[in-house]
C-alpha cells in the first residue's frame, strides 16, 4: 500500500515493536505520538471489519476499544482506515479520513471525544481529567 502511494517509507507498529518486551512496548507506547504527529500517513488497519461494511462497523471494531490505539487517531494530521481486504471503509475516497464527517461523527459516537478534538487534537495539560477519561474505556493491547 505504502508503494503503491508512493511512500519510501512505512512503520508497522505491530511488526516493528517486540510485542514480547515490556521495556521496548513501554517506550514504544510513550513515542507513538510523535510518531503519528509526523507522520505523513497513518493508515488503520480494521482486520475484523469485513469489505462493505455499512457504517458503523468502525465503532464496533475491536481497534476502536484497545488503549495504544488513543494516539494512532488523534495524532495524526491525515489518517485512513482499511477493511479486511485492503478496500477504504465506508468506500470513502477521501485523501483524509479526518475530512469525513461521516467516519468521525463515527469516531465521536463511539469513543465521547468530540469529534473537533478527534479532527485537531493538540497534547498539553489542559483539560487533562477528559483525556484520562477518553482512555479509561479502553484495553492495553
Amino acid at each position: 500500500m505504502a508503494r503503491k502511494m508512493e511512500y519510501r517509507w512505512a512503520w508497522v507498529d505491530s511488526c516493528c515493536i517486540d510485542q514480547t518486551n515490556n521495556v521496548e512496548v513501554q517506550t514504544s507506547l510513550d513515542s507513538m505520538f510523535a510518531w503519528y504527529c509526523h507522520s505523513a500517513l497513518t493508515a488503520v488497519y480494521l482486520s475484523d471489519v469485513p469489505p462493505s461494511s455499512k457504517s458503523g462497523a468502525l465503532a464496533k471494531s475491536a481497534w476502536n476499544t484497545r488503549g495504544w490505539t488513543v494516539p494512532e487517531f488523534l495524532a495524526p494530521n491525515v489518517i485512513r482506515f482499511y477493511q479486511q481486504d485492503w478496500s477504504l471503509y465506508l468506500d470513502d475516497n477521501s485523501s483524509n479520513h479526518k475530512e469525513s464527517s461521516k467516519i468521525m461523527n463515527e469516531l465521536e459516537e463511539a469513543t465521547g471525544i468530540e469529534a473537533w478534538a478527534l479532527v485537531a487534537f493538540q497534547p498539553g495539560m489542559r483539560d487533562a481529567r477528559e483525556k484520562l477519561q477518553w482512555a479509561s474505556t479502553r484495553h492495553g493491547k
